[in-house]
């Protein structure tokens, strides 16, 4: 697939000088909004990962792509203790109800790693340079972030079954990352149905709030 980049020059000798290795605008091309809703009122992680799917050529529906995700419980409660799934190892509720929850990157790479397995990368932990070189390369990402960038608050707390301790931050928000500018980052965004531009610095923050999360796929 192509890739767009972009670079406006003062002159080669200070644009040596002033800007950093990585170009001022860089996008990934080709990749088709699918939004969440009405299927997947709470589904934006698998609307995202269907974008990706269909960018490399897999023309799958976001129902067909929830199968492959696994499932986990819902928060409830028991004896006055709070019980629940793992983000990490599935989706807490249903992506298709109001009151599912979300799902974090495990999961969702475990997907692009069956699809995909030359293509598939995950840069959780990672730094978010290394997030905007993947756009650099053409690769479109999946970061989790807020909905409109909205301050993440801890939500709810409960137990998993192995004894882990969740502690759920929302609004949680998964988007496609496709382009960036010296100032602003662009991402498919599943909720709105739109190509959203968020300022680059805001978008960072709330990405190492919501655990720096960040899984793509590379060109061919």
């Amino acid at each position: 697939m192509g890739f767009l980049k972009q670079t406006t020059l003062v002159s080669l000798t200070t644009t040596l000088l002033l800007f950093p290795p990585h170009p001022t605008f860089a996008a990934v091309p080709d990749v088709a909004m699918i939004p969440q809703n009405p299927q997947m009122p709470t589904g934006c992680e698998i609307a995202s990962l269907t974008m990706l799917l269909h960018w490399a050529g897999h023309p799958v529906s976001k129902t067909e792509v929830a199968g492959w995700v696994h499932r986990e419980p819902a928060p409830y409660q028991r004896n006055g203790v709070w019980y629940g799934g793992d983000p990490h190892r599935g989706f807490i509720g249903s992506p298709d109800s109001p009151n599912g929850y979300g799902v974090f990157h495990e999961p969702i790479y475990q997907v692009l790693q069956k699809k995909e397995p030359a293509r598939a990368f995950d840069l959780t932990g990672n730094s978010f340079t290394s997030v905007l070189q993947s756009v650099d390369q053409g690769s479109p990402v999946i970061t989790w972030v807020t909905i409109g960038l909205a301050e993440p608050r801890s939500s709810m707390t409960w137990r998993t079954g192995s004894g882990k301790t969740i502690d759920w931050k929302t609004p949680e928000h998964a988007t496609v990352l496709t382009g960036y500018s010296a100032t602003t980052v662009s991402v498919q965004d599943p909720l709105t149905g739109r190509l959203e531009h968020y300022p680059r610095s805001l978008f960072q923050k709330r990405w190492e709030q919501m655990g720096q999360q960040a899984v793509g796929l590379r060109q061919e």
